[in-house]
């Protein structure tokens, strides 16, 4: 039988995917704060350009606002894709805390663990309600001119 590639190297390998996954995590806290700003930059730009300039008629506020909940729709998702691949990297964080034993009372520190169990890391839920307020802001000032 021959020995894995890995033995031996196991300590550097997790090393490694720890690295990883910690970066993916800061990246992907970075990526949704970014969608978020962007998002509501482009409401308060949509909103201070038709406080100035005003739409001709019903239909083409209705597709203004149409196009902005699409834009909203899509931030949402990608929201929400982030928030499973960080569900997956923290996943894979605390199994490799618990390989080192980190959860564990007694190996490193008598009767404490070093690490506390994690809690589950997700997409802030007021990301999702500043995209709605957001919305709903800019497709009420929209509509209400024709009302």
């Amino acid at each position: 039988m021959t020995t894995p590639i890995y033995s031996g190297h196991e300590f550097d390998i997790l090393k490694v995917r720890y690295e990883q996954h910690a970066e993916y995590l800061r990246s992907w806290d970075i990526l949704e704060w970014k969608i978020l700003t962007s998002f509501l930059t482009v409401q308060l730009i949509l909103v201070g350009w038709f406080t100035e300039h005003s739409l001709s008629s019903l239909a083409e506020s209705f597709w203004v606002v149409w196009t902005d909940w699409v834009l909203g729709i899509i931030c949402c998702i990608v929201l929400r894709r982030v928030q499973i691949r960080r569900r997956e990297a923290v996943e894979t964080v605390k199994n490799i805390n618990a390989a080192f034993g980190l959860y564990t009372k007694g190996i490193y520190l008598p009767d404490q663990a070093i690490n506390p169990t994690p809690p589950d890391a997700q997409t802030y839920p007021w990301y999702y309600l500043s995209i709605f307020v957001g919305l709903i802001g800019s497709s009420s000032m929209l509509i209400w001119r024709f009302v």
